[in-house]
């Protein structure tokens, strides 16, 4: 990407660039960076064009970017703790050897791996009963549980 391209080459320069960039990001300057980005004259055609897809991408994405209000509100702004939890709850159990699954039948499994996981499940099964005492036979989701 950009950060190459400018550096040409020079890995710990590039680095070391792309970490300041991140920073910036990371404290909410989105804005800064595009106009950063803006300001930098004299590059090759190659750097430029570099340049200008990251200030698309930048400039499409910026709404999304708010990492500083992420951050303060105590969200995760990485893929990590997503990625963990699909590999813990999807993938351990539906992707294992021999395992076929339905769409539907695959996403029950999922909901009851959520509420055992998250502790929940005495409470499933007691709404399960209920229900089926009431004649409502559906199972709810871990979602729609309150």
């Amino acid at each position: 990407g950009f950060g190459r391209a400018l550096c040409d080459g020079d890995e710990e320069r590039c680095k070391a660039w792309v970490q300041e960039q991140l920073e910036l990001l990371k404290d909410g300057g989105v804005e800064d960076l595009i106009t950063r980005l803006d300001a930098m004259a004299g590059l090759s055609d190659e750097v430029a064009f570099e340049r200008d897809r990251l200030m698309k991408y930048l400039r499409d994405n910026r709404d999304r970017m708010r990492y500083d209000e992420y951050r303060a509100k105590s969200y995760h702004i990485g893929s990590g703790v997503v990625e963990s939890a699909c590999k813990h709850v999807v993938q351990m159990r539906h992707k294992r050897s021999g395992m076929r699954w339905s769409a539907p039948g695959a996403q029950e499994v999922m909901n009851l791996r959520v509420f055992l996981i998250n502790g929940r499940w005495d409470e499933f099964w007691q709404r399960r009963r209920q229900k089926a005492l009431s004649g409502n036979q559906t199972v709810a989701s871990p979602a729609k549980v309150a």
